[in-house]
């Protein structure tokens, strides 16, 4: 009779305490992505936080090489100019900016540019990997220089696990003031000095360029700053369907 008592009670506690056994915790299916670009889900075993993005090796500071090409360091006031940014990577793969900065000495920055992306075997030279170029031009847009003076160009690369950490903000909502905040993992600037006085001037106003342009969105052509000098476009936009801004002129396509 006691073990029947027993057994009953055994049971009682068995089914019990089986009652209260929860099945496996479930997480969000959610993913991170990484500055490599590889995704990681979320970890159970820790309060569904995030497992960790896979190290990322030093070797992307070893194996980053930028330049800027200019063929020399002297121009004079009116003479072609012609320059490249050069940028080779072939490491670890991580999510990058690459900063684009022009200017004059003794003037205010006129030019910034960036672009990001995943910086995974960049080579400007090969078409396919070139989408984080900017294309290298002169002070204010231009094919030559109208002024003399010291111009200064400039290029930075930045990792986005980096500018996260300084910038408290996700690498895509980094503003201008943000990344100039931030010391890059590498950066090359390069200097011309151009003399020769200011070029003559055709125009000040688009009234003194009467000459009328027929695949010109206006109609006529515009006077160009800071050369002053009168042409049809100096982007795409600014001419009309069918036609495209080539040295300053539209063209057909």
């Amino acid at each position: 009779m006691k073990t029947n008592i027993l057994l009953i009670g055994l049971i009682i506690v068995i089914v019990a305490f089986s009652g209260c056994v929860e099945p496996p915790f479930s997480c969000p299916t959610d993913a991170k992505v990484c500055p490599d670009d590889s995704t990681v889900g979320r970890d159970s075993t820790n309060n569904c936080e995030f497992h960790p993005c896979p190290e990322i090796s030093s070797d992307y500071y070893s194996n980053l090489t930028i330049d800027i090409l200019i063929p020399k360091e002297q121009y004079e006031v009116g003479e072609s100019f012609s320059g490249e940014y050069a940028m080779v990577y072939d490491g670890t793969p991580f999510k990058g900016i690459v900063v684009y900065r022009e200017s004059r000495e003794g003037f205010e920055e006129h030019s910034f540019y960036f672009t990001r992306g995943l910086v995974k075997n960049i080579d400007f030279e090969n078409g396919k990997t070139n989408f984080l170029k900017v294309a290298l031009t002169a002070f204010n847009n231009n094919e030559s220089f109208y002024e003399e003076g010291t111009y200064i160009y400039t290029m930075s690369v930045y990792d986005c696990p980096t500018v996260e950490l300084e910038s408290g903000k996700p690498c895509g909502e980094v503003t201008k003031d943000d990344i100039l905040s931030i010391t890059p993992l590498k950066s090359k600037s390069k200097s011309v000095v151009v003399s020769g006085g200011q070029s003559p001037s055709e125009c000040k106003i688009d009234d003194d360029c009467p000459q009328l342009c027929e695949g010109c969105d206006d109609g006529k052509q515009i006077c160009m700053f800071p050369a002053e000098l009168c042409s049809d476009c100096f982007m795409d936009s600014m001419c009309i369907k069918g036609y495209k801004c080539i040295d300053y002129i539209c063209v057909p396509e």
